[in-house]
């Protein structure tokens, strides 16, 4: 029975993946460091964009309701809402940052200062951590975390000036003779100010103070851990 020859040819070994010298080592991180650096830095320009987005909704509305006398204050409490969404999709752009900017300085406290300036005390086991990292990448922060975050450093601002704006709005009144606008005389006659279509002045004052309570809660509640290392957050 006729057998068929056995090729004398193997086929080519396909490299390793693992570094086989310092010299790799070194090269795949810096690429890695790169690519890391490179995509915290699209995030962070995805938070830059959803904070322009509240400039223009403060500014327009703001201008809008304050230079028109028959804008009823309801433009402000609209502003407050737009204002809200963005500030819930600028928290969730925060959190992918945020997990490639600790990925950076990661790499940058246990690779970068031990090469600059070595100490004995440094983790041993940091490749082990970042290949862990890889493996499983979690967030760092939580959604309220992120919330607070971003309601201290950018959105309570935003939110404050919104709050100033309707106050004026509400606290003053047109003129039925020649239009123009003056103070109301007492607390009364300003609540009577804050009713909007169907909803008592009572109603809607008691939901902006309600709303203003909770930004306040979410800013205290979630202000610890804003120093890592010595690195401040954004």
């Amino acid at each position: 029975m006729a057998t068929e020859p056995v090729s004398d040819i193997t086929p080519p070994l396909r490299p390793s993946p693992i570094p086989k010298s310092s010299a790799e080592y070194i090269t795949l991180l810096a690429h890695f460091y790169r690519g890391e650096k490179v995509r915290m830095d699209q995030w962070r320009n995805r938070i830059d964009v959803t904070s322009n987005w509240s400039f223009l909704i403060v500014g327009g509305l703001v201008s809008i309701a304050l230079t028109t006398p028959a804008a009823r204050h309801g433009i402000m409490l609209l502003a407050m809402l737009l204002v809200t969404m963005v500030w819930n999709i600028e928290a969730r752009r925060y959190r992918f940052f945020d997990a490639y900017r600790s990925r950076v300085r990661f790499l940058e406290r246990n690779w970068h200062a031990q090469v600059f300036a070595p100490e004995a005390d440094a983790n041993p086991d940091w490749l082990g951590e970042l290949a862990a990292d890889l493996r499983n990448p979690t967030f760092r922060l939580t959604w309220q975390q992120a919330l607070s975050r971003r309601l201290r450093r950018h959105y309570g601002w935003m939110y404050c000036v919104l709050l100033l704006a309707w106050l004026l709005k509400t606290s003053s009144k047109e003129q039925s003779i020649n239009g123009t606008l003056q103070m109301v005389h007492s607390i009364d006659e300003w609540i009577g100010q804050c009713q909007l279509a169907a909803v008592p002045g009572p109603v809607v004052l008691g939901l902006v103070a309600a709303f203003y309570g909770s930004l306040v809660f979410v800013g205290w509640r979630y202000s610890a851990h804003e120093k890592e290392d010595g690195g401040v957050y954004l």
